[in-house]
């Protein structure tokens, strides 16, 4: 044993632990360190002399100890040929309710014959090292699934964005949310405080047993917490959590979480979703449910200005017509149209007769009532292709696609016979007869410009001006 007692002398000192055992597997020697990292007591107990098997028994390797990879070398015949050279292991052990990581390290010992002669094992305590690795490993997992999360984000943004609607958003919310939330049912609703209504805007076919509410639901939205608090409410399980007066559910277990949508600071809708499975709500759900709602309630908001903004952009904010601008460029493309297809289009003109009588006799705050009640009267007599345009003032045009000369003098004097007999009563009941002079032009016949069909038409619209005006002077 002279090898094994210079062996020793090495090792004794070295910090790792360290154990002897010869061909029978009894252990010869060990020292403190190897008794502290298997957590044995260094006083009460003598392992000197004890087979291989009663220390594993006494460190009960049979529950405590799991061997990460092959732990024991295979049975040894006393030659060197048959003797592994040396092992690897990392062995995990539970010790006071922590886990421990032990690598060891063991490596045949062979007299100057090359007969076996025993075996040394080498034991360090890689605890520290190991739980660096776990947590860079936990890490990197999160930091993967930060990235794939992100990535599903920016696909479900890049999808939202080409939306022109709310409720085509809403919908997008919902199969995103059904491709990521393990859920049995979802609502997307929206609230109308004007009649005190909570509707489903979108909604997630049940899965399993789960009860379906009605398109509307009648509650007062102020009542509500999530709309009232503009927080979300999660009830993990609807048998221990408190639940919400609205709880629509009558299943027996599950858990169900509720999400505000907000613009401004304000609740206009809600997300809501429902699991059978209690306990499933944890804050990472909830987080990413909470994001959903923030995206959408971002680009609903961006629409809604962007459709302010296209309406004030377009439109006569009184008459809600449209402006000069939108209909001078309607027209440039209904030219370029109508020269491509060899298709044909008119034009109307109006000015209103009275309409200075109106303002000096009642004043402007019903000459505004009043041009609101003629544009709605040309919605109410032309066709919905017909495009209603205010120039300003008492000034109208109105493009009549597919319409030619005759048929824009069928249109006037139609307009001309329904005006005639038209009453517009204002709140006090007081009646207004309207009058308007007209005017049309003809692409092709009276022109292939805008300049040209605007003089036409306003020649013709004179003209009609000054036969009225002919008519009156002719009645006094």
């Amino acid at each position: 044993m002279e090898k094994l007692d210079i062996c020793k002398n090495v090792l004794s000192n070295i910090p790792d632990g360290f154990i002897f055992y010869d061909t029978n597997n009894t252990i010869i020697d060990y020292n403190e360190a190897f008794m502290e990292i298997y957590g044995l007591d260094k006083k009460g107990i003598e392992l000197r002399g004890s087979k291989a098997s009663d220390l594993f028994k006494l460190i009960k390797v049979d529950k405590s100890i799991k061997t990460l990879v092959p732990f024991f070398p295979k049975k040894i015949n006393g030659d060197a040929e048959n003797a592994p050279k040396q092992l690897k292991t990392i062995i995990s052990r539970k010790l006071n309710h922590k886990v421990k990581y032990i690598r060891r390290i063991t490596t045949p010992i062979y007299n100057d014959d090359g007969k076996y002669s025993g075996r040394f094992c080498i034991l360090t305590d890689i605890t520290e090292v190991k739980e660096n690795e776990n947590k860079l490993k936990k890490q990197k997992e999160e930091l993967l699934s930060t990235q794939e999360r992100l990535r599903k984000f920016n696909d479900f943004i890049k999808k939202i964005q080409g939306e022109i609607n709310e409720e085509d958003i809403y919908h997008d919310a919902l199969i995103f949310l059904k491709q990521n939330v393990k859920a049995n049912q979802i609502l997307i609703k929206n609230i109308d405080f004007d009649s005190q209504r909570v509707n489903i805007v979108t909604s997630l076919k049940p899965v399993g047993d789960v009860f379906i509410e009605s398109k509307e639901v009648t509650h007062n939205p102020s009542l509500c917490y999530i709309i009232r608090e503009n927080k979300p409410f999660t009830v993990k399980d609807i048998n221990e959590d408190y639940t919400c007066r609205y709880h629509i559910y009558p299943q027996k277990s599950g858990g169900y979480i509720c999400v505000p949508i907000s613009f401004n600071s304000r609740v206009q809708g809600l997300i809501h979703i429902f699991n059978l499975e209690k306990d499933y709500f944890t804050d990472e759900v909830v987080n990413f449910v909470v994001d959903v709602a923030n995206t959408i309630s971002s680009y609903i908001m961006a629409l809604k200005v962007y459709k302010e903004a296209h309406f004030y952009a377009t439109v006569d904010p009184l008459t809600e017509a449209f402006n000069r601008r939108f209909a001078e460029s309607f027209l440039e493309k209904e030219i370029a149209r109508a020269g491509r297809n060899k298709a044909i289009f008119s034009i109307l003109m109006f000015d209103l007769d009275n309409f200075k009588d109106i303002n000096d006799k009642y004043g402007h705050k019903i000459g505004d009532i009043t041009l609101k009640m003629f544009v709605n009267f040309l919605k109410e007599s032309l066709r919905s292709c017909d495009v209603i345009s205010r120039f300003g003032g008492d000034e109208f045009m109105v493009i009549l696609p597919d319409t030619d000369a005759g048929g824009a003098k069928s249109i006037i004097k139609k307009i001309k016979d329904e005006l005639k007999n038209k009453k517009f009563i204002l709140e006090d009941d007081a009646i207004i007869n309207l009058s308007t002079s007209m005017g049309f032009a003809t692409y092709l016949e009276d022109g292939k410009t805008i300049d040209d069909l605007y003089l036409k038409g306003d020649k013709r619209l004179y003209k009609m001006k000054k036969s009225i005006h002919s008519k009156l002077l002719a009645g006094r």
